[in-house]
């Protein structure tokens, strides 16, 4: 479901130049496997999980200034593809929630480097909502980020986040556990 105007004329312009940015370049410009690249990238989304948690009183706009003026957000705990100022509404909400966290250990990650200036990174991690009752509720979820390489960093960070999606993790179905353990 898309949120009211996350793709209106604008943002279709948007789009072509986050897919053509993405997808101009060749075999020969790809970068493959380079460890400094690929911890940058980690290290945003290291970044990126501790400014959402932090806590701090301008907390939204901390985390909404990680992503790209065109960027695309399916939020973790959000039924809409939110883009402009309604990814920023998101992060008004959900950076701000009291006590948020992400369970120590929880994080973890695979970077695929595109070119020296755009790379994914998918994983998982676990974030912790503390509840009115006290309890915790835990929310494991997945994730894929997908950068592009700043002109200027901003926060430190090198890189903007011009696709983010972030998704409760769902139960398997039996079917497809049973297949899994005849592996």
């Amino acid at each position: 479901r898309l949120a009211p105007g996350a793709l209106s004329c604008g943002r279709l312009g948007g789009c072509a130049r986050r897919l053509s940015a993405l997808a101009d370049f060749s075999g020969e410009e790809q970068v493959g496997h380079d460890p400094l690249l690929e911890r940058s990238v980690d290290e945003a989304t290291l970044h990126w999980c501790k400014t959402v948690t932090s806590g701090a009183a301008d907390n939204w706009q901390r985390v909404s200034a990680l992503y790209d003026q065109d960027a695309l957000l399916w939020g973790t705990v959000s039924e809409d593809l939110r883009g402009e100022q309604d990814l920023v509404d998101y992060f008004k909400y959900f950076a701000m929630i009291p006590g948020l966290s992400l369970r120590e250990g929880s994080y973890k990650s695979n970077v695929q480097i595109l070119s020296e200036d755009a790379a994914i990174n998918s994983g998982y991690y676990t974030f912790e909502i503390p509840q009115d009752n006290g309890d915790v509720k835990a929310v494991p979820a997945r994730f894929t980020f997908v950068y592009r390489r700043r002109d200027e960093p901003i926060d430190g960070c090198e890189w903007a986040i011009v696709n983010h999606h972030s998704s409760a993790i769902p139960e398997q179905p039996g079917a497809l556990k049973d297949i899994l353990a005849k592996r």
